[in-house]
């Protein structure tokens, strides 16, 4: 027998324990990205006057002792022993993940239709067990919207550091400060209302942050309250009691409470349908995030009726659910300047600026205000999971909330996903990661700072691909059991996700030529941030930089339009753009910027009726350039700023940063060009030219760069690296130009990039002499090992490197020396069990594979069966290939 729960509340947690206790299969689905949302979501019991209470429901549901007396009742604690609880009776969790209807059979229901952002499943079910905080499943399949009854009660709490005193609000009797358990100064303002009427959780909500708002307002200028400041996050669930509904929608529909009274049958069904609600609008935005909360207000501002979907519950995305302030990179233009004005106005007003940043939670009280002063339509927390087409155009997108489905119609929609979740669903094409692996850059996951003994520092976190549902499920495991004592911010902050394939693709040569693109809305800028990952073929060839140079890139229109629809726009890091491009641009100021120019541009093409493909740019271009955020005015063709002439001089005259340039931007013209220069003995380096023809496939310079390889590896092949921490960023190899070590890697890949067999001696000889070189130093042995890896760590990027030499160029005689360094990998006892590590791992077996070792297919089946998805997928790809036998 199966059930399962939809909804991760303390009772829903009992229920799956006593169903486990009765032999049933039990699945526990979770909206959000932890458990215990009456707990954690509400925050209910984080008070002093209510850590008593709180201990004692908790541990009496969970059926043992969770929170002893002695330690206080905090956020992460919490998340993290509900699902440890679970764990330990085999109750599965879903996260992330909504309810979006029911498949019946003679009144009972046989399937929960389950929506998550990579669409919408079937879970077969004997049971269905409604433990959401709101009962907003028995709602929904009863046809009754959830509301917050007459004379009820709701509450939502912020929360303060610093404040010694707590303040009094007569003027108010719904505002009031409590005491909270981390330190003397921890204090929680306390936002309380009694409805007189019906309503709905989204009207209660404003009401709540509005007074809250002025609450704040009154704290900071309250002089009994300096030092006191405004931190961490919203709490993002309303603390309210909504009844079930009174209407039994199926026979094998029950809440908490029926299960644990044994009450498993019911009779008096009245089946109704699922409450679905429909809405139409002028601009559909569909994520609420750092682009998309900018595209909604600047849609709403040029008067078009605008909706706004939003996944969590707190809008802003990776700026506030997510944690991340500062701005780091990005252009500071005036539009970027305006937005970051009001951003610091209102954290001063409301007292929330520490040490010169803001807090995430002043940021999202700020997008609630300017919402609240428009007509937008807000949905949340909603995921979208379907969208329906007509021929070119996207008539509507469906999404699952808890006042049930919506479908929104809509004239132009903006995918501000991030993950280009929309133009998924519309069967567009769209990029993922690098060719090989679909590998990206790491997320993070931050911890809500509190100032005292229960934090835990979190960023860097782990890869994951998202296009797998196990991976997300993987991570937010991950993350939970490795969270700060106090709390962590609700959202993943992943760097790297989809890319659409638009009608035009940034790519990095473009960026290293200065192409200036004739339809340019944007010039962003940023160094090269990968936090040291690169997967791409043109990494292994130790020429891209770790965090340098700065670059400007031109964003074309084009890169915002999928090439098969005309009423659809993607912005934030989804852009078209190739995997390594797209380093350069999501640092937030461009991904705020890019967002407010996607909505202009399409609340301006519904008002004039005009398919977006057909739009005309010249009006948005021309105010852009005024405010700086186009830097140089598009010209009627593309323009590039750095030439194949230009480079084939730099070369010439020995310029050794020329010859990363001239591998990433691959001019046709320049083999002609450096041909030319070394007929006439012009050329100052003549190895330099000679490297950069032979990667052009000049191979008659094959002989003179052989020799220079032959010369390092004699004199440096045998030395080991060793890489240290300055400034907490690891630092050497290729991040202030070529070094020996270095220029081995760049030689061996130019030779086996053609195919010279020749040369299997040579770089055999490499590969004997490369060791695992010395362990870089960590800060403190608390910190985790956020960067093992390419570009920075010289003895990673070799082993790499010399492996993808030989999967280039397979031989039987690279087949011992590529296993002696996968052992030497796997038995260094300095390893770091991360994905990278791994990842290298299975690249050294892949070549030893190719190369014919023995023991090779063996091990790379165990890799079938890793953890990572994108790591087993890879591995049987390997295998499906032929090697050397």
């Amino acid at each position: 027998m199966k059930a399962v729960i939809i909804g991760g509340t303390t009772p829903a947690m009992q229920a799956a324990l006593y169903l486990r206790a009765l032999g049933y299969e039990v699945k526990i689905v979770v909206s959000s990205t932890y458990l215990g949302e009456d707990f954690t979501g509400t925050r209910r019991y984080d008070p002093v006057d209510q850590q008593f209470k709180g201990k004692q429901v908790a541990n009496a549901r969970m059926g043992k002792l969770l929170f002893p007396e002695n330690e206080p009742l905090l956020n992460g604690s919490m998340k993290k022993q509900f699902l440890l609880r679970m764990d330990e009776a085999n109750v599965s969790v879903l996260f992330m993940t909504r309810a979006a209807g029911v498949k019946t059979q003679n009144g009972r229901i046989t399937h929960v239709s389950l929506a998550d952002k990579l669409g919408v499943y079937d879970e077969a079910c004997d049971l269905l067990i409604d433990g959401t905080l709101y009962h907003e499943l028995s709602s929904f399949l009863s046809g009754q919207p959830v509301r917050i009854k007459a004379r009820t009660s709701a509450r939502l709490m912020l929360t303060y550091f610093g404040m010694n005193t707590l303040p009094e609000f007569p003027q108010n009797p719904g505002i009031r400060c409590v005491r909270g358990a981390a330190s003397h100064d921890h204090a929680y303002l306390i936002s309380e209302n009694l409805f007189t009427q019906d309503t709905s959780l989204e009207d209660a909500r404003k009401l709540l942050l509005k007074n809250a708002v002025q609450a704040a307002m009154d704290i900071r200028n309250d002089p009994s309250c300096q030092g006191a400041y405004l931190a961490g996050s919203v709490s993002p669930m309303i603390d309210a009691e909504i009844p079930a509904s009174s209407v039994k929608s199926h026979a094998n529909l029950l809440l908490p409470d029926d299960i644990l009274n044994g009450t498993f049958e019911h009779t008096d069904i009245f089946p109704k349908s699922p409450l679905i609600q429909k809405l139409s609008c002028d601009i559909l935005v569909v994520g609420g995030g750092t682009a998309g909360i900018r595209a909604a207000l600047a849609s709403a501002r040029m008067h078009t009726k605008v909706c706004l979907a939003e996944f969590f519950t707190t809008i802003g995305g990776t700026r506030t659910t997510g944690g991340i302030q500062p701005p780091y990179d990005g252009n500071r233009n005036k539009l970027f300047l305006a937005m970051w004005k009001e951003i610091r106005s209102f954290a001063e007003k409301t007292g929330g600026i520490k040490d010169g940043r803001t807090a995430a939670a002043c940021e999202a009280l700020l997008y609630e205000t300017r919402l609240s002063e428009t007509d937008i339509a807000l949905i949340r927390p909603a995921v979208a999971f379907s969208v329906k087409k007509e021929r070119r155009r996207i008539k509507s997108v469906l999404f699952a909330s808890p006042d049930g489905l919506c479908e929104v119609e809509a004239t132009n929609i903006i995918d501000a996903t991030g993950d280009a979740d929309i133009a998924v669903f519309a069967g567009l094409p769209t990029q993922y990661g690098d060719d090989a692996l679909s590998a990206t850059q790491n997320y993070s996951q931050t911890h809500v700072s509190s100032g005292t003994v229960y934090d835990v520092p979190m960023a860097d976190q782990d890869v994951i691909n998202l296009t797998d549902r196990s991976e997300w499920q993987r991570a937010i495991r991950l993350n939970t059991f490795k969270s700060a004592p106090y709390d962590i911010y609700e959202m993943l902050t992943v760097r790297e996700s989809r890319r659409i394939e638009g009608r035009k693709t940034i790519r990095l040569r473009d960026i290293y030529r200065g192409r200036r693109h004739k339809d340019t809305i944007y010039t962003c800028m940023s160094d090269y941030d990968t936090h040291s990952r690169c997967f791409s073929a043109i990494g292994r060839f130790a020429v891209l930089p770790s965090h340098a140079p700065i670059k400007f890139p031109s964003v074309p229109y084009g890169a915002l339009l999928p090439k098969e629809t005309d009423n659809l726009l993607v912005c934030a890091k989804a852009i078209s753009a190739d995997q390594e491009a797209a380093a350069h641009m999501r640092m937030s100021p461009d991904i705020m910027c890019i967002g407010h120019i996607a909505g202009i541009i399409a609340a301006q093409s519904a008002k004039q009726n005009t398919p977006l493909p057909a739009f005309d740019l010249t009006p948005v271009q021309n105010e852009m350039y005024a405010l700086g955020a186009i830097i140089k005015k598009p010209g009627s063709e593309d323009e590039y700023e750095i030439t194949a002439q230009m480079l084939a001089a730099r070369l010439a005259s020995g310029d050794e940063s020329a010859f990363a340039e001239a591998l990433i931007c691959s001019w046709e013209t320049l083999p002609d060009l450096l041909g030319e220069i070394r007929a006439c003995g012009a050329d100052t380096k003549p190895l330099l030219t000679a490297m950069t023809l032979l990667y052009y496939g000049d191979v008659s310079c094959a002989q003179e760069v052989a020799q220079a390889l032959d010369t390092l590896n004699n004199a440096y092949g045998v030395q080991s690296r060793k890489d240290v921490y300055t400034n907490k960023i690891i630092m050497g190899g290729d991040t202030t130009g070529r070094d020996p070590y270095f220029r081995i890697i760049t030689l061996t890949m130019l030779l086996a990039k053609n195919g010279l067999r020749e040369y299997v001696p040579l770089i055999e000889s490499v590969m004997n002499n490369t060791c695992i070189g010395k362990e870089f130093m960590l800060p403190s042995p608390e910190r985790p090992i956020l960067r093992p890896d390419m570009h920075v760590h010289g003895n990673f990027d070799r082993m790499l490197s010399l492996a993808s030499a030989a999967i280039l160029m397979p031989d039987t005689r690279f087949s011992k020396p590529l296993m002696r360094m996968y052992r030497l990998q796997t038995e260094n006892p300095n390893r770091a069990p991360v994905f990278h590590n791994t990842w290298l791992e299975l690249k050294l077996l892949e070549a030893a594979y190719l190369c014919g070792h023995p023991d090779a297919e063996t091990l790379l089946q165990d890799f079938c069966r890793n953890p990572y998805f994108i790591i087993r997928k890879s591995a049987l790809g390997i295998l499906s290939k032929p090697n050397e036998e």
